[in-house]
C-alpha cells in the first residue's frame, strides 16, 4: 500500500466567537514588592494573631492544650511508675511487719534483700 498519495480530510472545527484569545505573557507578569512592605504586612498579621489569642486567656488555653497533648504519654508513664512504686512499698512494708512480728518465713529475708537491692541499684 502506497501511503504517499493517501489524503485524509480532517474536519475543520470553528471556535465560537465568545472565547477570548489569551496572551501567554499575561500569566507570567512580574510584580515586585519592597522588603519593607512585606515585613510590615507580616508584622501586622502576627500582631493581630497574638492580640486575638490574648483575648480572654485564649493564648494561655492554647499553650496549655498543646502541652497537655504533648505530655500525655509522659504523664501516663509517670502514673504507671508511681503505681509500681506504691505496690513495692506496700509489699516491703508487709514483709517488714511480718519480720518484726516474728512471723518470719524463710524466703521473706531473701525477698526483702532482693527488693532493697533493686531499689538501690
Amino acid at each position: 500500500m502506497n501511503t504517499s498519495n493517501l489524503e485524509i480530510d480532517f474536519p475543520v472545527i470553528q471556535l465560537p466567537n465568545f472565547l477570548p484569545v489569551i496572551n501567554p505573557v499575561q500569566f507570567c507578569e512580574y510584580t515586585s514588592w519592597r522588603k519593607e512592605s512585606i515585613e510590615r504586612i507580616i508584622t501586622s498579621k502576627l500582631r493581630t494573631a497574638v492580640l486575638r489569642l490574648t483575648l480572654d486567656n485564649q493564648l494561655e488555653q492554647a499553650i496549655l492544650s498543646h502541652h497537655q497533648e504533648t505530655n500525655k504519654q509522659m504523664l501516663n508513664a509517670i502514673s504507671t511508675l508511681e503505681t509500681e512504686i506504691e505496690f513495692l512499698r506496700k509489699k516491703t512494708t508487709d514483709v517488714q511487719t511480718d519480720i518484726n512480728s516474728g512471723r518470719v518465713k524463710p524466703f521473706y529475708k531473701d525477698l526483702l534483700e532482693e527488693m532493697k537491692n533493686e531499689a538501690s541499684g
